[in-house]
């Protein structure tokens, strides 16, 4: 045995320079980083961006041998009363081919979903948290019957996801630009339930305004960031929900004053103001809790369950990235000698690193997270160009190379960060190179 070990040594494969990874037009013939994490013995197996323990062996290879495609054998039969059935349309073509306009959709459109075979639907979830469940049926004349339901999330923005989703599939090979676009505005919400619309609208401005002149008179947002903080950190999840989406409200320039977000963002990234130190503790708490490679024997029951009947802490993770995302894109545009502040060695960013490192290891389980990751490691290249030799390494470029052979079949968000991270750093090592 140990000679034949010795006989090995020779034969493997020499580590590949960094330098590869980051030249533009290289064909990456070096096998996909593949991921495995277990828990005394169970194995974790992934289906399209998530993930779902298996039960039991045939359950296990079941999932295997899904793929990457969903698998139709039979559909139930479309009941007769059809028309009583909302958010049901009928195409008179294959299931195959019905099936392969919504995974080019989903792909486009960057939602992640589960595909479950006892009900013949697919559990989906986008970028935004609505969640919705596809559900496939055929008709009396062998036609294909697509049904969409909502589970969570805003009403006003599944219906424009219904009808995009709809428009995919009824007329083929449609662009991404081609898509109705599946945003919901807060007058577009209003609008919806609120008979007198008009009246609403203009005291929504009158009420702005005024917060606005506050702001300009020195008003502060302590009080407010306190708050976050302190829901944050109360370990329940409907409170840690309300204050992480107050977070990315105040942290977002288009839905408050330009003050209130920048306070609340150099709070955040460069550690100024009274209540840097609770917002700072409850975001890397919160990170931690609902990271998706720490946690992942919690979530996995929220998935097979269909990512859980109650608020799964992945959405979580997806609101405290987006915290941290829109606070980075806040600080960059500020004076340089402000982001010299930014200090990489503190505790904060060293967790923030890790995490941030871990969702790119798991990009293939979890497509969304990994595509924001890579989304806010590029703004902290840019804020502190140290930090790009702190996190780079070999390991971490082969996972942004998984990550974007990943994003081309399955998830274009991750594509496209991964990418624009990719050419980001291979930029950094030239500039390093020369000096």
């Amino acid at each position: 045995m140990k000679e034949a070990s010795s006989k090995q040594k020779p034969n493997e494969a020499k580590p590949t320079p960094r330098s590869m990874y980051l030249q533009p037009g290289i064909c990456f013939q070096r096998e996909r980083l593949l991921v495995k994490q277990s828990s005394q013995g169970r194995e974790q197996f992934v289906s399209h961006g998530h993930r779902s323990s298996p039960t039991n062996e045939a359950e296990a290879t079941e999932r295997r041998d899904w793929g990457a495609k969903i698998k139709l054998e039979y559909l139930d039969l479309l009941p007769n009363d059809a028309h009583q059935i909302r958010n049901v349309i009928v195409v008179a073509e294959p299931t195959s081919v019905v099936v392969a306009r919504i995974e080019k959709y989903m792909k486009d459109m960057s939602i992640c979903y589960v595909f479950r075979s006892e009900e013949k639907e697919l559990y989906c979830r986008t970028s935004k948290l609505l969640h919705f469940v596809v559900k496939f049926l055929k008709t009396s004349k062998s036609e294909t019957a697509v049904n969409v339901e909502r589970r969570k999330g805003c009403a006003i923005q599944m219906q424009s996801v219904r009808r995009s989703l709809f428009k995919a599939v009824l007329a083929g090979n449609l662009s991404k630009s081609q898509y109705v676009h599946n945003d919901c505005h807060s007058s577009l919400r209003r609008k919806k339930f609120c008979p007198d619309i008009e009246k609403m609208f203009q005291a929504h401005c009158r009420q702005q305004r005024k917060l606005w002149q506050l702001q300009r008179q020195g008003s502060n947002c302590s009080q407010d960031m306190k708050s976050c903080g302190s829901l944050i950190g109360s370990g329940c999840d409907d409170q840690t929900r309300l204050g992480l989406e107050s977070l990315v409200y105040m942290t977002s320039p288009n839905t408050v004053a330009s003050m209130t977000s920048e306070k609340v963002s150099r709070a955040l990234v460069l550690n100024e103001g009274p209540c840097r130190d609770l917002l700072r503790k409850d975001l890397v708490f919160s990170l931690e809790r609902s990271n998706p490679a720490l946690n992942h024997e919690s979530l996995s029951s929220s998935w097979r369950s269909g990512f859980g009947e109650e608020m799964g802490m992945d959405d979580m993770q997806l609101l405290a990235l987006q915290v941290v995302t829109n606070a980075l894109a806040i600080v960059s545009k500020l004076p340089v000698r402000l982001r010299e502040k930014i200090d990489p060695n503190s505790l904060f960013w060293k967790s923030l690193f890790s995490i941030l490192r871990m969702n790119l290891a798991v990009a293939s389980e979890f497509p969304q997270e990994g595509a924001i990751s890579a989304k806010c490691i590029g703004f902290l290249e840019l804020l502190a160009p140290e930090i790009a030799n702190i996190l780079v390494d070999e390991r971490l470029l082969s996972n942004l190379v998984a990550a974007y052979e990943y994003g081309k079949q399955h998830h274009s968000d991750l594509e496209i960060e991964s990418q624009r991270l990719l050419r980001q750093l291979s930029s950094h090592l030239e500039r390093e190179s020369q000096l």
